[in-house]
């Protein structure tokens, strides 16, 4: 979907192989990547997935910007696959599945 000229939601896929998706929205960064190992985190569960958010500090407007290089600061979280059976969808758009904002 196009705003104001530009596209809503841009695609970086394609710089990220490791990664199941990887897609920009104004100044944020998501990218869904399924890890080798299982992750334990600090409360004892034992996580499949791992969502990379960034906060760049420039909007993402067309796949070949590299706005995702800007970062400003990141974050990490992990989720099972029976959490985010929206995000390991085909073709899913990473921000309406899950609700950081």
């Amino acid at each position: 979907m196009e705003q104001d000229g530009r596209l809503d939601t841009i695609d970086y896929s394609e710089y990220f192989p490791e990664a199941l998706v990887a897609q920009g929205k104004d100044n944020n960064f998501l990218m869904l990547t399924k890890l080798d190992e299982l992750y334990q985190a600090f409360d004892g569960k034992y996580y499949r997935y791992q969502l990379n958010y960034r906060w760049l500090s420039r909007d993402c407007e067309r796949e070949n910007d590299e706005a995702w290089a800007c970062v400003k600061g990141s974050e990490n979280t992990y989720w099972n696959a029976s959490e985010i059976p929206d995000a390991l969808a085909k073709g899913a758009n990473l921000f309406d599945c899950f609700n950081l904002f």
